[in-house]
């Protein structure tokens, strides 16, 4: 299935190389009617594909999801340069790899932090996908943005890019995400109503909950608690 932008078989393919990573046919790999799905999720790893795949739990997270009927969870990597230029080109949007369905038409992005590095990929992979980057930015029917990960206990340098961050093990959080979600979108309420909902997950922390206090060079002073927020946040390891 092509993007509604652009047709990746006639527009990129040709001209960029390794063409077969970004085809999304692999053994074992999951498609669904996403017409026929409540909730629909995209989860990201920060790098190429082939990094990415080489990530167990993704791939766990990925299995785990669509063994859900009313969830259909698809993957996005970051493209290679030939790719990305040729997305800016095209003046298209990053897409997922089964579907091609443009990642801002999910209702999550679940986003792995597996290392630091990956930092200035989270930003590039939001603007490929036309997510604003800070969650201060998103309105209603912007797609929810989530971090997960070891680089997730040292989040504060990260922390305005994302609207919620799950501290421990994704397998059991990430569906909890899914259910306030979906709760949340038929009650009408607003985006702030969802980050106060996502708050009540044991494990979840929400940034926007916290403010970081630095010194002159730069050096994190303290945490301050906005009122209302939690005291403290538990992980779920």
């Amino acid at each position: 299935m092509a993007s509604e932008y652009v047709d990746y078989s006639r527009d990129i393919f040709p001209f960029i190389e390794k063409p077969s990573r970004y085809l999304g046919n692999e053994v074992n790999v999951i498609r669904k009617d996403l017409s026929r799905v409540k909730n629909l999720v995209a989860l990201a790893f920060p790098d190429t594909y082939e990094v990415g795949m080489s990530h167990n739990g993704i791939r766990i997270l990925y299995h785990l999801l669509n063994e859900r009927d009313d969830i259909a969870a698809e993957r996005v990597f970051m493209p290679w340069e030939d790719f990305e230029d040729k997305l800016k080109e095209l003046g298209a949007p990053l897409a997922s790899l089964e579907s091609r369905k443009p990642v801002r038409e999910f209702h999550i992005l679940g986003v792995s932090l597996l290392y630091e590095l990956s930092a200035s990929n989270v930003v590039r992979l939001l603007d490929l996908a036309r997510i604003p980057r800070r969650s201060a930015h998103r309105s209603r029917n912007d797609t929810l943005v989530v971090a997960g990960g070891p680089v997730v206990f040292n989040i504060e340098p990260m922390a305005p890019f994302f609207d919620a961050v799950a501290l421990g093990d994704g397998e059991e959080i990430f569906l909890e995400i899914v259910d306030v979600h979906e709760k949340w979108r038929s009650s009408g309420e607003t985006r702030l109503a969802l980050i106060e909902r996502l708050g009540d997950i044991p494990g979840i922390y929400v940034p926007s909950h916290f403010e970081p206090e630095y010194g002159g060079k730069g050096q994190l002073l303290k945490i301050k608690q906005v009122s209302g927020a939690k005291k403290r946040v538990l992980s779920r390891l």
